[in-house]
């Protein structure tokens, strides 16, 4: 698969690219490693970094791929981005994506890791995904208080509905919120027409 940095490479050149993100939802994006993308670049190593993304107890996580553009797509060897449960061993590891797009994703328990290896070209590989906590129902359950029922079995924090953003698999969270237009006449003035 990716070899490891050459020994003669010091730890020091090489910071750990770890980034842990938890709430009702998120945002992950290659563009957060840009800086050790050109590292690795100026060293000739692979780049390998870690989302881990946690989310309360007996809830899971649905992981949406919005941007997946990897710089040398069918070539696992050059770049990949690697799903895994709450461990990173083979036997956790959910899907690999290293073709030119990326399947939504939900989670088993959670947590959820997501890896991002490549090297050479590959590093410039380019993803974006949103995450969102979400728990599971029973037909004749109802979603508490505080969440939103997304109409297929799982219930979203109700904090999530309206926000803009697409949080239950087939959109509920976002049918029949206001829209609002806006016109730009010119720079001193705009126009807001609000739609319910």
């Amino acid at each position: 698969f990716i070899k490891k940095p050459p020994p003669d490479i010091e730890k020091s050149e090489l910071p750990p690219c770890r980034k842990f993100v938890d709430g009702s939802q998120g945002h992950i994006n290659s563009t957060e490693v840009d800086d050790l993308k050109n590292l690795t670049l100026a060293n000739q190593v692979p780049l390998d970094c870690m989302w881990i993304i946690k989310v309360k107890p007996g809830w899971k996580i649905q992981l949406n791929f919005k941007d997946f553009a990897l710089e040398k797509p069918n070539d696992c060897g050059l770049n990949v981005v690697e799903i895994f449960s709450n461990r990173t061993d083979m036997a956790s590891r959910l899907k690999v994506f290293c073709g030119s797009i990326a399947e939504m994703v939900q989670s088993p328990g959670n947590m959820l890791h997501v890896r991002f290896l490549a090297e050479g070209k590959g590093v410039k590989s380019k993803f974006s995904a949103l995450f969102t906590a979400y728990r599971t129902k029973t037909k004749d359950e109802a979603c508490g208080n505080d969440q939103y029922d997304c109409e297929d079995l799982t219930c979203i924090a109700s904090e999530l509905r309206c926000n803009k953003v697409e949080n239950c698999r087939f959109r509920w969270d976002e049918d029949g919120c206001p829209v609002y237009y806006y016109l730009n006449y010119n720079l001193q003035h705009f126009v807001l027409i609000y739609k319910h």
